[in-house]
Order: structure tokens, then sequence, then C-alpha cells
């Protein structure tokens, strides 16, 4: 019983940091200045690929670009940005992306604007969940 018990525990232990995800808190301030507003995982398995809405919220702000990170190589289809007054923007979507590349910075039009929701179209290029940030500049 106990070395059963024991052998449990090592396996657990050994398993739970393959599925530790690090984020930041949504606002946080990056090395470079932009703001960091979350993230979500895409799925490289369905063959249309997941559509994402992440909730940004006029607390963070008002944003002039935006820009996308992700670990893994991913195909992006779809940027849709939903202002605070409920204008929408239909960003040109960057396409295929190398795993831990970043975007070109995404001008949003008509100077600074508060954000109410960014949605993304993606599936991620392997069997792992690829991670998309994304990330705001002022």
């Amino acid at each position: 019983m106990v070395l059963r018990t024991a052998l449990l525990v090592a396996f657990i232990a050994m398993a739970a940091p393959a599925c530790t995800i690090y984020v930041q808190e949504p606002g946080a301030v990056a090395s470079d200045g932009s703001i960091y507003l979350g993230f979500h995982l895409f799925s490289g398995r369905k063959a249309a690929g997941d559509r994402e809405s992440y909730e940004v919220g006029q607390k963070h702000g008002a944003f002039t670009s935006i820009r996308l990170h992700t670990d893994d190589p991913v195909n992006i289809t779809e940027v849709q940005v939903i202002f605070a007054d409920g204008e929408r923007f239909a960003a040109p979507a960057p396409g295929a992306l190398a795993g831990g590349a970043w975007t070109n910075p995404i001008p949003l039009p008509r100077g600074p604007r508060p954000i109410h929701s960014i949605v993304i179209g993606a599936k991620g290029q392997s069997k792992k969940l690829a991670k998309i940030e994304i990330y705001g500049t002022r």
C-alpha cells in the first residue's frame, strides 16, 4: 500500500509540471511598454480551427494598436476588434506564425480607443495547444 501511494505521488509530481501554463495578469506592462491583454489556447485538431473572444474592457484604457504572440506554430485566420462604442474593425489576419513569433503591430482606426473585446480565429499547426497572447499599445 505504501509503495503504491509513493508511486502515485511520484507520477503526479512528474506529470503536473507538464500541464503548467505561465501567464501574466491582464493589464500588466511588458518590458517594451505594451499592455498584456490575455491569452487563449488554440488546438490543431479541429478541421475549422477555433474562434475565441478576449474580453478586454475599458479598465485597461485606450489603444492605438495590438500585437499577437504565439508560443507554437499557428495559422491566424481572423482578427476582429470590437470597440467600447460598439464599432467593429476587421483587421487583416496575419496568416501563419512560427512558434515564438510576433505579428507586426496592427494599427487600430481613429486613434487611441478603448476596446471591448477582440475575437481571434486560429488553428494550431501541431498536436500541441498553441497559446496566443494579445498585447495593446497606447
